[in-house]
């Protein structure tokens, strides 16, 4: 069993005992944790470790995070958030970042309270409880959050959301009209593909799209298997109207059908964007009359 709690100076300390718990016990195991005897200081430096744009918009993890927020969003409780501002997040931490990992640690974890002096707190020990299903080493077992590098705090932010779909019915019961379905129907599914079989994806919040290339599959020349990389392709509606072009004239079917598709994305972004700048117009003129 590992707990961690946070000093008044900032110094986080780790409680450590042999053996594990399993889900069912994790509340007994949880509220056991204050009387571990053996101790470990973490690292005081809390420094942030920031990413660059590029390592967010190829990560896989993100992504996979960024589809349960296009459709849960309403349901965790926080101020409406675009893809840009999910990005910036990581890219400079602060308390955006800190409010959507308390939002998901609620709905799996029974730590309470969970809030800015204590989510840092839950998630190690969650990680901890939970290793079998986190299925890699726990990144905070020696670092504060704030220090690891994106790639963990994004498969962190992945795996909390996926834990919520496979043993909670709390967020899917916020929405009625996903309460029957299964944990297969709300993962990501793809967009399309192109005639080279390449698999896209589109994400969408606040009216800011997202579309993403992911890589076919290849082998390398030993055979060995190599899972394809992802790269963003549109973070704009001009940019998405721009890649659609490239699609209408092709006689492929698959460029085809993923042209149909993406055009069904793009028709309300653009009546969206077409209304907004009629009503600004609209403003501007009345501001002139006065």
């Amino acid at each position: 069993m590992t707990t961690t709690n946070i000093s008044d100076k900032g110094d986080e300390v780790v409680h450590i005992s042999d053996g594990d718990s399993g889900d069912d016990d994790m509340q007994d195991g949880e509220n056991q944790s204050n009387n571990n005897d053996n101790l470990i200081t973490q690292p005081q430096d809390n420094t942030y470790n920031s990413c660059t744009i590029n390592e967010i918009r190829t990560n896989r993890d993100f992504y996979t995070a960024l589809h349960f927020f296009c459709i849960f969003k309403s349901a965790l409780n926080l101020s409406p958030f675009s893809i840009d501002k999910l990005e910036s997040s990581f890219q400079t931490g602060g308390d955006f970042l800190i409010d959507i990992n308390i939002s998901l640690l609620k709905r799996v974890s029974h730590r309470k309270p969970i809030n800015h002096d204590t989510w840092e707190k839950a998630l190690f020990l969650l990680l901890q409880l939970r290793a079998k299903d986190y299925s890699r080493p726990n990144p905070m077992k020696d670092r504060r959050y704030n220090t690891i590098p994106f790639s963990e705090k994004a498969y962190i932010m992945r795996t909390l959301c996926e834990w919520q779909l496979e043993s909670s019915n709390q967020t899917k019961a916020q929405l009625d009209f996903l309460k029957d379905a299964t944990i297969d129907q709300l993962r990501p599914t793809p967009s399309g593909y192109d005639k080279h079989d390449n698999c896209y994806w589109y994400f969408e919040l606040e009216e800011v799209p997202r579309l993403c290339k992911e890589h076919k599959p290849s082998l390398s020349p030993s055979g060995q298997f190599h899972e394809g990389s992802w790269e963003t392709i549109a973070s704009t509606l001009e940019e998405l109207e721009e890649f659609a072009e490239k699609l209408a004239d092709s006689k492929d079917k698959q460029d085809k059908a993923f042209y149909t598709s993406l055009s069904n994305f793009i028709a309300p972004l653009a009546e969206q964007k077409r209304v907004k700048e009629t009503n600004k117009k609209r403003m501007n003129r009345q501001q002139v009359d006065l």
